[in-house]
């Protein structure tokens, strides 16, 4: 911006996230007083004039502050000369001077500082220069030069204080907040007659405290507080210019809990990011093994879910609960409206190994990967037999990348591919025979990984024992015959075709340990190509020569 600038005040003025900021631009070189302006942030840190002209009074201090307790944050002007200025946001960075009242004072005030004394509303303090008295909401103070004042707790009783700077032949003073509506000035501290324009408060010493820093007309000067004070053991920091209004708990002891989500019943909620680092927090209590969904309709904010021992567990929509209890959800983000769902999610099959849907050998189960999240898992239970060679086959319509699994109880996996379907994807797996526990299950885990739309997966998965039972596998779902033992090439048939090239790629019994695929001879899942798989192919392939 060009022109005059006497004082910046930053905020979120259009509630996007970013600091925008407000110049009061005091008196041009005539002495009259000049329209303030309102500068928006692109989210880049450019800037733009809005081109909102708020006022035309002789400006020398900008505050902003949420006034009206709407959630969004309004400005007020100290002015010289002329009336003090409220103006309040519609939430969208316009503004509507709001109408005279106690405030409103022709004073010569030259800054003007907000904050909540009593806990529950705020109140003006006015800085101003003789004869007019500095004010506390309704309450005049001492008549002297102020120029600016700072805010904090000084004593650490939990109760903002005041300290104004003053030029001339004056000290500056420290007013201690008595009441709400009173403030009592402290006359020990012994301040020089600096002539001061400015002041700000911090803990510089690192001892617990605020000290101040006076900017003077000559040398600035830093006063340190001695003692320790009774009282609170968290200092009050000067207020942070953000709105007042926050509709729910930022931690879970001050959270909302709902109600928990039955089948065919979702759960709502309402909220709001008030400002720029916001958390809302509820509480949901859920069952342990059930899958459940728990997003919302804004773009702008995430989810975030932390189990009954505030461990994180997703930071997905879609997730199991492995624990029964009460859950925190966290809401965050940018500043705006959102409605918050928790929902059990569309499960056909088991969520987790503890609810696992059985698959018998020598059959099918067909299953949907729901959209809404990339970590939805079906889980399947097949049967553990040793020395026992097992074929799983997933095939799909769908053009979307999955991931199949096929692991121990104890959660080591034996088996695992990445596939874009509709190509039919297999596992084989040969249980040893050197197993402690020689019967028993696996777990087969089908997982989405991506997508290439927002379609639901819909796919079916055949399991066989190829050493007691091999079965003739089915056909695919688009009509297409079963890929067989000895079908390296994927085509239907076990022919002349495929000798060619499984010899060609040179793994038969080479001496390499486990460096065969099914394109490369490897059909009964240990690796390796070799007699037993050319055994297993021509007794279930069906070789066309």
């Amino acid at each position: 911006p060009t022109g005059s600038a006497v004082d910046i005040a930053l905020g979120d003025m259009d509630a996007d996230g970013d600091l925008d900021f407000i110049v009061a631009r005091g008196a041009d070189e005539n002495g009259a007083g000049q329209s303030n302006t309102v500068w928006l942030n692109n989210s880049e840190g450019n800037f733009v004039d809005s081109g909102r002209r708020l006022g035309r009074e002789n400006s020398a201090s900008a505050e902003v502050f949420d006034v009206d307790d709407d959630g969004d944050l309004d400005i007020v002007f100290g002015n010289l000369g002329g009336y003090n200025e409220t103006w309040l946001n519609a939430s969208n960075a316009t503004f509507t001077l709001k109408s005279q009242d106690s405030f409103d004072r022709q004073d010569d005030t030259y800054h003007v500082a907000l904050a909540d004394f009593g806990g529950s509303a705020f109140n003006y303090f006015e800085a101003n220069s003789f004869p007019d008295p500095s004010r506390h909401g309704s309450q005049n103070l001492s008549a002297s030069e102020a120029r600016r004042a700072a805010i904090g707790d000084l004593n650490r009783d939990g109760k903002f204080d005041v300290i104004l700077a003053t030029v001339g032949n004056q000290a500056n003073q420290v007013w201690l907040l008595t009441s709400p509506s009173e403030l009592t000035q402290r006359t020990a501290d012994n301040f020089s007659r600096d002539s001061s324009n400015g002041v700000a408060l911090a803990d510089l010493d690192y001892d617990g405290d605020l000290d101040v820093i006076f900017a003077n007309a000559g040398e600035n000067s830093i006063y340190l507080q001695v003692g320790s004070p009774g009282g609170s053991a968290d200092k009050l920091l000067p207020p942070r210019p953000v709105p007042r209004g926050d509709d729910f708990g930022n931690i879970r002891a001050e959270a909302k809990t709902l109600a928990a989500p039955i089948e065919g019943q979702s759960v709502s909620q309402a909220g709001r990011i008030n400002f720029d680092g916001d958390v809302d927090v509820f509480l949901l209590p859920l069952i342990a093994g059930h899958q459940y969904e728990i997003d919302t309709d804004s773009t702008t904010v995430s989810v975030r879910v932390d189990d009954p021992v505030d461990r994180k567990v997703s930071g997905y929509t879609v997730f199991t609960a492995e624990r029964s209890g009460t859950y925190a959800v966290q809401v965050s983000g940018r500043v705006g409206n959102y409605t918050l769902t928790a929902k059990l999610a569309d499960n056909d099959h088991g969520a987790s190994k503890r609810s696992a849907t059985p698959l018998p050998f020598a059959s099918s189960q067909t299953g949907v990967l729901v959209y809404g999240s990339l970590d939805e898992t079906d889980y399947f239970s097949v049967d553990k037999i040793m020395n026992t060679s097992i074929q799983i086959v997933i095939d799909s319509p769908q053009a979307h990348l999955i991931n199949a699994r096929l692991a121990y109880s104890a959660g080591a996996s034996v088996a695992n591919a990445d596939l874009m379907l509709p190509t039919r994807l297999m596992l084989t797996f040969k249980v040893p025979e050197s197993l402690t526990t020689p019967r028993g299950s696996l777990s087969l885990q089908i997982e989405r990984i991506a997508s290439l739309g927002s379609d639901p997966i819909e796919y079916r998965v055949f399991a066989h024992d190829q050493t007691n039972d091999p079965q003739e596998l089915p056909p695919t779902l688009d009509g297409k015959p079963g890929i067989k033992p000895g079908d390296a090439n994927r085509d239907g048939l076990f022919d002349s075709a495929d000798l060619v090239a499984l010899f060609a790629a040179g793994q038969y019994e080479d001496g390499a340990e486990r460096n065969s695929v099914w394109d490369t001879g490897d059909f009964d899942g240990d690796r390796e190509f070799t007699t037993s798989d050319l055994i297993l192919a021509f007794a279930l392939g069906s070789y066309q020569p």
